[in-house]
């Protein structure tokens, strides 16, 4: 499906448990196709070795002249997974310059970003990455009634895939479903500023 006057591409390079010199190569690829985001899932359980893999990456974008930003992305399940919770990524962005921060789940079973961690922590989330100019994101299961929770929680993006597709998260992206969540995001957004 074509979205007219799309300027901005995101790329995600996967969930990573060690730091490989693959990693640097993909970016530099990455940053030659001029894309605008990268986004890192750490799926480490060291914030050192995370601090060291971000450092790096960061590194090979700023030898491309065409500057990427990047987002950080820790998990609401990181119990589950054994990886830095997400307070501990926006650490991470701003020790390393990162443009972004965002929370998903891991594991896609069903369960949602709501299902793994609590609104508390996930507004905490948020007032700490904006103190520190970071735009967050939020995604992971999230479905078509979830969009007011995030507005109301100061999400800057809200990432969707199951909920913009026909059948399942592989499925092919429906116009009907996005027409359905730009009109509830744009509801939320009256809302929140009535």
């Amino acid at each position: 499906m074509l979205v007219k006057g799309l300027k901005e591409v995101s790329v995600a390079i996967g969930d990573v448990k060690e730091y490989s010199n693959a990693l640097d190569y993909i970016v530099y690829t990455l940053c030659l196709f001029k894309v605008n985001y990268i986004k890192i899932g750490i799926e480490m359980d060291s914030y050192d070795k995370a601090f060291s893999a971000v450092s790096s990456i960061i590194k090979t974008i700023e030898l491309c002249s065409n500057r990427v930003n990047i987002v950080l992305v820790g998990y609401a399940d990181w119990r589950d997974v054994n990886s830095l919770e997400p307070l501990k990524i926006v650490e991470l962005a701003k020790a390393t310059n990162a443009h972004g921060v965002m929370i998903d789940t891991r594991v896609k079973s069903g369960k949602t970003v709501f299902d793994n961690i609590q609104l508390n922590y996930l507004k905490e989330f948020v007032s700490i990455a904006h103190k520190n100019s970071l735009f967050t994101a939020i995604a992971g299961g999230l479905r078509i009634e979830h969009i007011p929770t995030c507005v109301k929680l100061g999400f800057d993006v809200i990432g969707v895939r199951t909920a913009a597709c026909n059948g399942n998260r592989l499925g092919k992206i429906s116009k009907d479903a996005i027409r359905l969540l730009k009109t509830e995001i744009e509801n939320a957004i009256k809302l929140e500023n009535a």
